[in-house]
């Protein structure tokens, strides 16, 4: 006698309908077109991934600066060129060629006074960089108003001529007017006297 088994309850069953529903991945791209911007997006990410960098410690061109003298071995080792990247990584170097900010202190700060003393050094920097902006401000607003100053002058000085100028000009006006009245005096008198 043949035991039967109970269906599988564990995987669903996949019947005809669901494989229909089912778009392969070409449809799918041909039925949802990307945009350019999104393209050259894919492309880029795509060439950062292509140029990922080995970590240093497979790398046998660059041997890290030990900062305190090593083994015997090691030493020997690094002489031959068979050094071996191990699994640790080594002990941390500062970069030499990194500049320390004058700001930071140089070794930790362990007393309230060495933090008073670091303190007042910002304090004392910030002063002079407020100062300074302060200074290169009123140098600037010095000259705008020494320029200013030159162009008043010169425009009184103008004023001054043109009222020179119009004080002349009435003067002459008034030397001309004079000069008529006497010329037709004179023509008058002329007149009369051959009339007589």
């Amino acid at each position: 006698m043949a035991s039967k088994r109970p269906p599988n309850l564990g995987t669903p069953s996949v019947n005809a309908n669901t494989q229909s529903q089912m778009i392969s991945l070409d449809a799918w791209e041909s039925s949802v077109p990307l945009q350019e911007k999104q393209l050259q997006s894919i492309a880029v990410w795509k060439h950062q991934g292509e140029q990922k960098p080995l970590p240093l410690k497979f790398e046998e061109d660059q041997v890290v600066p030990i900062s305190r003298p090593g083994t015997p071995l090691r030493t020997l080792k690094q002489r031959e060129g068979s050094l071996r990247p191990g699994s640790r990584p080594g002990t941390p170097v500062l970069n030499q060629s990194t500049r320390r900010h004058p700001l930071h202190p140089a070794h930790p700060i362990s007393t309230p006074q060495q933090f008073h003393d670091w303190f007042a050094l910002i304090e004392r920097s910030i002063q002079h960089s407020q100062e300074t902006h302060f200074r290169s401000h009123l140098s600037q607003l010095t000259e705008q108003l020494d320029k200013c100053t030159g162009l008043t002058e010169k425009v009184n000085r103008v004023d001054d001529d043109v009222i020179r100028m119009l004080s002349a000009w009435k003067s002459i006006e008034e030397g001309g007017r004079s000069l008529q009245e006497a010329s037709e005096q004179l023509v008058d008198e002329k007149a009369s006297t051959f009339l007589t």
